[in-house]
């Protein structure tokens, strides 16, 4: 019994192509690693202010405000404090975007 062949609704067909060209074009300029909200803390420094801010509210407090004002006003300094890496979660948040 010969397979027929079936033809996709109208409405099924997504322009996929171009989606894609614009995410390659993307992922080429902007590479595969990228910085995370949480890269400040996840630093030496970062580490010891938290424990510092744990142990001793006030003092720890001093030590984190620097971090809080860069993570809040200038975020281009995270790669001060922590290097770029490729997160997994971001290779299908990246896609999404360009669907």
């Amino acid at each position: 019994m010969p397979i027929a062949s079936v033809e996709p609704e109208p409405s099924l067909n997504i322009p996929l192509l171009p989606a894609l060209e614009r995410f390659v074009a993307w992922l080429d300029a902007y590479g595969e690693t990228s910085q995370d909200h949480q890269d400040f803390y996840a630093s030496p420094l970062g580490r010891a202010a938290k424990k510092l801010y744990y142990k001793r509210r006030l003092l720890g407090t001093a030590a984190v405000l620097p971090m809080v004002a860069c993570e809040a006003f200038a975020p281009w300094t995270r790669r001060f404090y922590f290097p770029r890496m490729r997160l997994p979660i971001s290779d299908a948040h990246f896609a999404m975007g360009f669907a």
